[in-house]
């Protein structure tokens, strides 16, 4: 139990929540428009790679997905959780950032097997590891970067709510 000064000025449901007041409008923004941003480009990607590839080459293909997708995966969430921690959002709000990359890769990861297994009646895999091992480590990456985002966004409200203070 923490003592009694601490907890007369840390509030821990907003720590973990966010502030009542916004918080739906915090989740719709922030969890909702990162998970909007990423489908929306997976599927431009998935888009690509079905009906523009076998046309265009494949080459325009690696060119594409080589740099964006491990921003998509592994850069973009401590970012984004360190804008949502400094909107005031709760650390459950950056958990939610941080696994989001690796649920949406999974889902079209999956789809696009299932597409490509009703177009050509094939069942191909496109790699040596199994999925969920692959989902389970770009969780852990993104939930890692978004609590050091959450910290870092925090920390820098707490510091500029100091000084403003003055």
């Amino acid at each position: 139990m923490p003592s009694p000064s601490i907890a007369a000025t840390f509030d821990y449901r907003a720590f973990l929540w966010g502030l009542p007041r916004d918080r739906r409008r915090h989740w719709r923004l922030f969890v909702g428009g990162y998970v909007l941003a990423m489908l929306a480009l997976f599927a431009l990607f998935l888009l690509f790679d079905r009906v523009l590839a076998p046309v265009v080459g494949e080459q325009i293909g690696d060119t594409l997905y080589s740099p964006v997708l491990p921003v998509l995966l592994f850069y973009s969430p401590p970012f984004v959780s360190v804008a949502s921690a400094y909107r005031r959002g709760g650390l459950s709000t950056s958990v939610a950032i941080g696994v989001a990359p690796s649920l949406v890769f999974g889902a079209f990861v999956t789809l696009d097997v299932a597409v490509h297994l009703v177009t050509t009646g094939e069942y191909v895999t496109r790699g040596d590891t199994a999925l969920w091992a692959l989902l389970v480590m770009f969780g852990l990456f993104g939930l890692v970067g978004s609590l050091v985002g959450f910290f870092v966004g925090t920390t820098g409200r707490f510091v500029v709510d100091r000084f403003r203070s003055r």
